[in-house]
């Protein structure tokens, strides 16, 4: 196919094109120029975070060091027999979950259990203050805990009442301590 175009040619001036070529190379030299800007400033915080990574791991092994000479205690290497003590006087927690839930009756629910170095403290769903009021009886009997145990029991509408329970821990005898029961 032939192209014939009867329209006189328009003449265009040169400027346009030298414009549109500096206006190209101006953009390219001005992204060019942030490319490098950014790749400096992103060189310099890797440097930085590097140097502050090397100053931390130099400072845990100082740490390790140090606490590789107190030892574990604070008192030097850690002596089996302690270790072998310190199980045994773990409590079993079968036993105790089973204590705790044995005298809860019709449709009470032992929610949760925390045993610290104060002490044990658990919360219990009861439907009913009847059924608050067995348990803490029954507990009383079973553990010897006696009246003191029961912190608080608040009524959640809808779930049924809520009672929180102590028991403090026993005080360890200086001759416990280091391993004679008296």
């Amino acid at each position: 196919m032939i192209d014939i175009n009867l329209l006189p040619p328009k003449e265009r001036p040169a400027s346009s094109g030298r414009a549109l070529g500096l206006v190209l190379l101006l953009g390219g030299v001005l992204i060019g120029g942030y490319f490098v800007y950014e790749y400096v400033v992103t060189r310099q915080a890797t440097n930085s975070l590097n140097v502050a990574l090397v100053e931390m791991e130099q400072q845990q092994l100082a740490y390790q060091q140090e606490l590789q000479t107190i030892g574990p205690l604070g008192g030097g290497p850690i002596d089996a027999n302690l270790l072998e003590e310190l199980r045994q006087r773990r409590p079993d927690l079968n036993k105790l979950l089973n204590l705790l839930q044995s005298p809860l009756k019709s449709g009470g629910k032992l929610e949760t259990v925390q045993l610290d170095q104060d002490g044990l403290i658990w919360t219990c769903l009861f439907p009913g203050l009847k059924e608050a009021s067995v348990y803490v009886s029954t507990l009383g009997e079973q553990a010897g805990a006696g009246g003191d145990s029961i912190r608080s029991l608040v009524e959640v509408p809808g779930r049924g009442y809520v009672g929180t329970f102590s028991l403090a821990a026993l005080p360890v005898t200086i001759e416990e301590q280091a391993g004679e029961t008296p």
